[in-house]
């Protein structure tokens, strides 16, 4: 029985995965592994809550490990986030069309990895969502749609609905998101006052 959310941490170098390990001990078990094809041995048999992924890999480097991830039985409900050493936009937008939930620039901040961890096992159902913050999610998308954006109210919304939503707000989302469909910016912003 697990005790401690696991992560399973996957870079080809040992001092990464050394410090990885360092900085998330005392709050998660985590699972170092040296590559993407003893990751993927890892996930046939066992589900982490939230897999940390290098992008720059020797033999099966991170996009193409995060695709075999995605083909697995399950493997689209695990969070990743990507880890580059590199500013590479274009490998980033890559993986996001496989479901990554965030990404980190190498060398990291710790506190930059635990609070990107804890939004993404937020977002994921791990960890709860408080009310407050879903307050302040629901206020960032009354920001979007009073601004009259509807690409950005669109964005934000579809972001509020992978968080785990109680009965209520996910049907309060979800009427917003429908007004957004219609392309309804007023209907949309009315509902959202509704919840409000």
């Amino acid at each position: 029985m697990k005790t401690k959310i696991q992560i399973l941490a996957v870079d080809d170098s040992a001092i990464n995965l050394a410090s990885i390990e360092q900085e998330l001990k005392d709050e998660y078990e985590v699972i170092a592994v040296n590559s993407g094809s003893r990751a993927l041995q890892y996930l046939k048999n066992e589900t982490p809550d939230l897999i940390l992924l290098d992008i720059q890999m020797e033999s099966m480097d991170g996009l193409e490990t995060l695709k075999e991830i995605r083909a697995l039985q399950g493997g689209n409900a695990i969070p990743v986030i990507m880890l580059t050493a590199q500013n590479d936009r274009m490998t980033i937008l890559e993986s996001t069309k496989f479901g990554i939930y965030d990404y980190i620039v190498k060398p990291f901040q710790a506190d930059d990895l635990h609070e990107r961890i804890v939004r993404t096992l937020k977002r994921s159902g791990v960890l709860s969502f408080g009310l407050a913050e879903l307050h302040a999610e629901f206020k960032k998308l009354q920001r979007e749609l009073e601004s009259e954006n509807l690409k950005g109210a669109v964005l934000r919304t579809e972001e509020i609905a992978k968080y785990r939503l109680d009965t209520q707000n996910r049907q309060a989302i979800m009427k917003v998101a429908e007004k957004l469909e219609e392309n309804d910016l007023k209907g949309a912003l009315g509902q959202l006052k509704a919840i409000l």
